[in-house]
């Protein structure tokens, strides 16, 4: 069925429970996306609102493949501008040669140096 083409091989929403449930992903994201992770794990793709496609993860080796394969994974629209309404347009919710900037001024407070430079001497 056209409606249920899956985006990749992770578990996936069918979009019709999407669609149906797109307002109370709307009035509380959190609570509705850890319903889909209960049932389905900790990745699965869903089209937000029956219609953008989306891949949800929690899972840590997930994670750091999208943040390091930013050709492939995309911010998605939802977090930069919902979130940027409260944390402000930072690393986390930026994309692409603006993310690239930010992570490289980013790192170098980061750098080990620096990082030793603030610990306690033993």
């Amino acid at each position: 069925m056209l409606f249920d083409k899956k985006i990749t091989n992770a578990p996936h929403v069918p979009r019709s429970r999407a669609f149906r449930e797109a307002r109370a992903l709307v009035r509380n994201p959190v609570a509705a996306m850890e319903r889909y992770r209960q049932d389905l794990g900790p990745t699965f793709t869903l089209h937000l609102g029956g219609a953008k496609p989306a891949i949800v993860s929690i899972n840590p080796s997930f994670i750091h493949q999208a943040l390091h394969d930013t050709a492939r994974y995309h911010v998605s629209t939802v977090r930069v501008d919902r979130m940027a309404e409260f944390q402000g347009q930072g690393l986390i919710n930026s994309h692409g040669s603006e993310w690239l900037s930010k992570r490289r001024f980013l790192s170098q407070a980061v750098r080990r140096e620096r990082l030793v430079a603030l610990l306690p001497h033993q």
